[in-house]
């Protein structure tokens, strides 16, 4: 084909169409080059359609375990929710002990237990007429009931009966508890005790005088050996315990404060 003249009007489209054609042929050459390398390796190693298979299905099979493994790390346990609860509810639950008084009525107290060592907290269901104190270290519940009776209960439930039933005066003539308030239905054996100490508790009482319109004594007693003793200084128409303070148990003698402290002197 005969070459164009640059000055002809058909040159530059001419010139075009050439080089189109030179890149394909080029491309064409280059792509049966690629393609025959591919072939040549490919039978080099001797690889088949079913080869390729397997080895794609063995990369998607790790891939699914990997995937498993990552799950597995990842897995949330959840507790037993049901067990949760219940342990839960067993440490709301009150722990109650109930204290027979007099035999036939029933006093519940709420306590504590921890390192196997049990402490009372308060009382939880109380009989009418019943007056109640507990010990600084919460180890003593005290009762008087309405026969005048003081009772000491310790945190297994066990009573022991603090109450002095006779008065002997000093010629030795005997008082006994019992018939005295028969006697006088207005008389104080034992009233409004409170603990002064873990070991010794304060009682208001008529003791040592017996009738009417008597004066009032504070007397102490030691609940480890049951002895009791009268504060004389004490005498007074009117005496009413109040709280405890750094002196010791706050009192009131006809209208003036006092203190009883631990080893049960009266004090300013």
């Amino acid at each position: 084909m005969a070459k164009p003249s640059i000055f002809s009007k058909e040159y530059n489209s001419h010139m075009k169409k050439r080089k189109r054609n030179r890149n394909i042929l080029i491309s064409s050459i280059i792509l049966l080059v690629i393609i025959g390398l591919g072939v040549f390796k490919f039978n080099e190693k001797l690889i088949s359609f079913s080869d390729i298979k397997m080895k794609i299905q063995s990369l998607f099979n790790k891939g699914e375990e990997t995937l498993d493994e990552k799950n597995k790390d990842t897995e949330v346990i959840h507790p037993n929710i049901d067990e949760q609860v219940k342990e839960e509810s067993k440490k709301d639950e009150k722990k109650i002990l109930e204290l027979s008084i007099n035999g036939d009525r029933k006093l519940k107290m709420e306590y504590e237990e921890k390192d196997n060592k049990r402490t009372f907290k308060d009382i939880v269901e109380m009989p009418q007429g019943i007056y109640y104190d507990i010990s600084p270290l919460k180890e003593f519940l005290l009762i008087i009931d309405e026969n005048q009776n003081i009772n000491l209960f310790n945190t297994k439930g066990e009573a022991k009966n603090i109450t002095s039933p006779t008065y002997v005066a000093p010629n030795g003539e005997k008082f006994e508890k019992d018939t005295i308030l028969k006697i006088y239905k207005e008389h104080i054996w034992n009233k409004d005790a409170k603990f002064i100490s873990n070991t010794k508790v304060a009682y208001i009482s008529n003791i040592p005088y017996f009738g009417y319109n008597l004066n009032k004594y504070i007397w102490i007693v030691d609940i480890q050996n049951n002895t009791h003793t009268t504060l004389w200084n004490s005498k007074a128409k009117d005496i009413e315990f109040l709280g405890h303070s750094d002196k010791g148990l706050e009192v009131t003698i006809n209208g003036n404060k006092k203190y009883i402290n631990d080893n049960g002197q009266l004090i300013n």
